[in-house]
């Protein structure tokens, strides 16, 4: 594969890092060479490895941070709208608060957004696993609140219990690719969409109440700030306190959530556990008692005279030479 393959292949941003690494280069991207598939499977299988020195490693090859965020996102094929571009600058801001250097940006992500560069690894491996094509079997979430790119960034932001079913496979191993087709790509269920009104609340109630699972809450307030809340148990009504008051929902001086949600102004909610029906009939199998099934021992029944009159077996022992009772005279 020659450099021009490799990043349309690959991805324009994915591309112009991945080349120099894979042939050990520095500077400009040699574009004459060509890649071996034994050269990319000797050096790219370094890059799948788990942990947080990979992390690292893997953050170090795409810094900048912009340039790294960016790269991530053109490997899960997600757009940058012009919506987006305020979201990611505020990101960047954020991320490089305590500085630009590796140890601060690999911090901050290891911290907060830890499954930051598994859309690279997912793409390397599909590429291999697909004698160097990339197949896509990915349908994204879409949200009426977040856009694409902010919802990539919840979910990559959360941990993989108990907000996935499976865990993502980070390895070019052989073995691993028999099973590319059970990768994880766990959707969520969507439970709810509600606008402001007088049912507000008991909708809310509805959809999350019974919902034996993690979920994703959207809050859009009525100061246009949106929040996540994400509940790693199933939701309860109970006297309790829930996040620091009496009534309503708090978190630290972030985010409040009145009693009657009149300082709310829409609402998303998401299952991570899967159909809230299908969840509803396993839990009531699992509970249910099991079945015992009845046995009834075959009733012996007399053929009638009628029934037996052109019998086919009669008809052979008459031809044998006997005679029936009945028939007697």
């Amino acid at each position: 594969m020659d450099y021009w393959e490799f990043q349309e292949t690959f991805g324009p941003l994915l591309s112009a890092s991945l080349w120099k690494y894979l042939q050990h280069e520095e500077g400009e991207n040699n574009s004459s060479k060509v890649l071996t598939l034994q050269e990319f499977t000797e050096y790219a299988d370094s890059l799948m490895g788990t942990g947080m020195m990979n992390n690292n490693h893997m953050i170090e090859l795409f810094m900048p941070v912009n340039n790294l965020l960016r790269t991530v996102l053109e490997a899960a094929n997600i757009e940058v709208g012009e919506n987006d571009q305020d979201f990611l600058g505020s990101l960047v801001q954020e991320i490089t608060a305590e500085g630009e250097d590796l140890e601060s940006v690999s911090s901050w992500f290891n911290v907060n957004c830890p499954r930051i560069c598994k859309p690279v690894k997912d793409k390397i491996t599909n590429i291999f696993a697909n004698g160097g094509r990339y197949i896509n079997h990915d349908k994204p979430i879409v949200s009426k609140l977040l856009s694409q790119v902010q919802m990539f960034f919840l979910q990559h932001s959360l941990p993989i219990e108990p907000y996935f079913t499976a865990k993502p496979r980070l390895s070019l191993d052989m073995l691993a690719l028999e099973e590319q087709g059970k990768e994880f790509r766990h959707q969520w269920t969507f439970l709810s969409c509600e606008d402001k009104d007088n049912n507000f609340v008991a909708r809310f109630e509805e959809s999350v109440l019974g919902y034996h699972g993690a979920t994703i809450g959207i809050f859009q307030m009525t100061s246009k700030e949106i929040f996540v809340l994400a509940a790693d148990e199933e939701w309860k009504v109970d006297g309790h306190k829930f996040g620091g008051v009496i009534k309503g929902l708090t978190y630290g001086t972030n985010l409040f959530i009145k009693p009657d949600m009149s300082n709310v102004n829409k609402l998303e909610v998401w299952g991570c556990q899967g159909d809230k029906q299908k969840l509803e009939e396993l839990e009531r199998a699992k509970d249910a008692p099991p079945k015992l099934e009845s046995y009834e021992a075959p009733k012996k029944t007399k053929a009638a005279a009628g029934d037996w009159k052109h019998n086919a077996d009669k008809q052979l022992l008459e031809m044998a030479g006997m005679k029936f009772s009945n028939e007697r005279r």
